[in-house]
């Protein structure tokens, strides 16, 4: 994420702030303030800043709408109205400004809530492509919503757009290569949306709690790759404390670990390198989940989350996108976190003094830190309403040119100023945060998983049901998961 635009406005921004600034490693737990983290530039990121897109000369569509289906709940990714001072507000609008005048297009931007409860926005996909209207020329939208339409027909394969370039940096290879099927990618996750850096699951350590119990060191397990399941477990026990003393364990206690029950779960089968479905020889799905790691691992996180010093409940960290400061862990009552790198923003809002790492490893055996994006991240399609190769065209040159002018300007400000600036308190988490987002990888099975049985819910299913034996509920479930791969597994091999 070192891009020259990023360092570039880092230091203009950043470096009279650094001045005077006092020792932030994670053993003062009374800094809260950030420090700048820009590098110098390597030649090599130079050139790589020179890229552009690869479209014909002079390409230029005379002032005509470019109609665009969003999602509203993330309006102001796409959506700016004007300029106003704010570093992402204007740099948004201002690669917005960037690719209607480059191709001589006018973005319409057509808003329709897409969440599970709502779904007017897959609605409107649905009844645009049945009535054969061309009404989008591109769509952003959840992952976990559009997933469900998937194999409807409603979506053109990415690879046949003529434009887009899924091996450029603007785009997201390891989604794009997790999400093909039989040859076929109907979603594609590009810079155009800060989702996919914000929704990013990582954990926290409070650092008061750290100073308390004389623990340290925790930065330098992540690097020294010692930061497991089982340094987790280790840490985080018998630090139950009964702050009410009502003899109930509760959110007004203080733990060593505190998670989601559902949400944050999910997260462990990325982390631990567990998956429930991966692609086959043929390039279709199969099965791969129990076995001696899974088993192992499950075990482990069963123990964890049902130990005395864990608690589960707190549902305030559940969603990347929550309003509410996590208080169990700004009042210093908690060891560890989960949660998101959005999360950061809301604990600098207080005066919690916190580091940011990664998900552990399962063991020390594995060879990287793991992590994925709440499925809520918005990714981005293409209408089978697209019949003409011109329009076809058209929506695969403004959609790359979105992308590779939100990777030039808008994700490196993001990046370096918000989530490695702004939303940390020491120079150590900065380097965190950018090997997380080196980390991000993709599970079809939990991105399937609706179509699956909800095959990719097992772990919490387990946890919150207590049931620890996890082969004894796969057991029940495998012969449906398998039945219903089958028919999505057809349904790939359809659309050719």
């Amino acid at each position: 994420m070192k891009k020259i635009l990023a360092v570039l406005l880092t230091l203009c921004f950043l470096l009279p702030m650094a001045v005077g600034c006092a020792d932030q490693s994670e053993n003062n737990p009374g800094t809260t303030e950030s420090v700048p983290v820009s590098t110098p530039i390597a030649e090599d990121e130079t050139s790589e800043k020179e890229l552009d897109i690869k479209i014909p000369d002079g390409t230029n569509y005379g002032g005509i709408d470019f109609n665009y289906l969003y999602d509203t709940r993330v309006t102001n990714d796409f959506v700016v109205a004007e300029v106003n001072g704010e570093a992402i507000n204007d740099a948004i609008y201002n690669r917005n400004l960037s690719v209607e005048n480059r191709l001589g297009i006018k973005f319409n931007w057509i808003g329709k809530n897409g969440s599970w409860n709502v779904m007017d926005h897959t609605n409107a996909i649905e009844s645009s492509v049945k009535s054969g209207l061309h009404e989008y020329d591109a769509i952003s939208g959840e992952l976990a919503v559009l997933m469900i339409i998937i194999t409807n027909g409603y979506l053109l394969n990415v690879y046949d757009m003529p434009y887009i370039d899924l091996s450029a940096p603007w785009w997201n290879d390891k989604a794009a290569s997790t999400l093909t099927v039989n040859e076929n990618c109907f979603l594609a996750l590009g810079d155009s949306s800060l989702t996919s850096y914000k929704n990013t699951f990582c954990m926290f350590f409070n650092k008061k709690v750290t100073a308390d119990h004389n623990i340290t060191g925790i930065y330098d397990m992540v690097n020294n790759n010692q930061w497991t399941l089982d340094q987790l477990v280790a840490l985080s026990k018998d630090m139950y404390i009964d702050v009410n003393g009502d003899g109930i364990s509760g959110l007004e206690d203080s733990f060593g670990f505190v998670s989601a029950y559902d949400n944050h779960m999910r997260n462990w089968m990325v982390a631990l390198n567990t998956p429930i479905i991966q692609i086959d020889d043929s390039g279709l799905m199969e099965i791969c989940f129990i076995n001696d790691r899974t088993i192992s691992g499950f075990e482990k996180l069963y123990d964890l989350y049902h130990a005395p010093s864990s608690n589960f409940s707190d549902t305030t960290i559940s969603s990347p996108d929550a309003k509410n400061v996590p208080t169990i862990f700004t009042e210093n009552r908690t060891l560890f976190m989960s949660g998101y790198l959005n999360t950061a923003s809301l604990l600098r809002t207080t005066d919690c003094n916190f580091g940011i790492i990664p998900y552990p490893k399962y063991d020390e055996d594995q060879e990287n830190y793991r992590t994925s994006v709440h499925n809520s991240v918005e990714m981005i399609c293409f209408p089978t309403t697209l019949t003409n190769a011109k329009d076809i065209e058209k929506s695969s040159i403004v959609s790359e040119a979105l992308a590779y002018e939100a990777w030039k300007s808008v994700s490196p400000l993001y990046c370096e100023i918000v989530l490695k600036y702004r939303n940390t308190t020491d120079y150590e988490s900065a380097k965190m945060v950018e090997l997380i987002m080196n980390s991000v990888l993709f599970d079809i099975g939990w991105c399937h998983s609706t179509a699956l049985q909800n095959c990719g819910m097992v772990y919490e299913k387990c946890i919150k049901g207590n049931q620890k034996n996890i082969s004894v509920y796969w057991r029940g479930l495998s012969k449906s998961v398998q039945s219903s791969l089958n028919d999505l597994n057809k349904a790939y091999q359809s659309m050719q």
